[in-house]
């Protein structure tokens, strides 16, 4: 994952620097050179957004709809 892939991946989850930080527990200057460039991102910081990119995926798929049906319905 490059630098800008892993900017444009917290914005289109609606995270900066600082929420990334706090949800990893990873210090804020550490994600700041993530998003600089000036450190190479790790794997599993790749792997985590993509999971977490795929849960909001499966979420406004199947979890959205339900709630316009009834209540009860899909339980």
């Amino acid at each position: 994952m490059t630098n800008t892939e892993f900017r444009e991946t917290l914005l289109s989850l609606g995270w900066n620097q600082t929420e990334f930080s706090r949800k990893t527990g990873l210090t804020q200057p550490t994600v700041n050179r993530y998003a600089t460039g000036k450190v190479e991102i790790p794997l599993w910081v790749e792997r985590y957004l993509g999971m977490v990119l795929e849960i909001e995926r499966l979420y406004t798929e199947y979890v959205l709809p339900l709630g316009n049906a009834p209540r009860g319905a899909g339980e």
